[in-house]
C-alpha cells in the first residue's frame, strides 16, 4: 500500500508546531479538560497534540491545506505518539 505521506514528514510539521506554537504547553496548561473530555491519559494527549497542531497551521501556515491531509494522516497519528511519549520522559 502506497501512502501519500511520510513519517518524517508528520515528524517535520510536529517538530516546527512545538518549536513555533508550544504546543506541548498549551496541552499541558488544559490537560484537566482534556482528561475529563477523553478519559484516559493516553486519548487525552493525542487529542490535545493534534487540536493544537491544526490551530497553529490555520495561523502559522500560508497554505494549510496542502497540509491538511498530512495532519490526519496514520503517519501523523504515529508522530503524535512518539512525541508525547518523548516529551513526558
Amino acid at each position: 500500500m502506497a501512502t501519500r505521506y511520510t513519517l518524517d514528514e508528520a515528524r517535520e510539521l510536529l517538530s516546527n508546531a512545538q518549536q513555533y506554537g508550544d504546543i506541548f504547553d498549551l496541552v499541558v496548561s488544559g490537560l484537566t479538560w482534556w482528561l475529563e473530555k477523553y478519559g484516559d491519559t493516553r486519548t487525552a494527549w493525542y487529542h490535545g497534540i493534534k487540536h493544537y497542531l491544526l490551530e497553529w497551521m490555520d495561523e502559522a501556515c500560508n497554505d494549510s491545506n496542502s497540509n491538511y491531509g498530512l495532519a490526519h494522516s496514520p503517519e501523523m497519528a504515529t508522530a503524535i505518539g512518539e512525541f508525547t511519549e518523548r516529551m513526558l520522559d
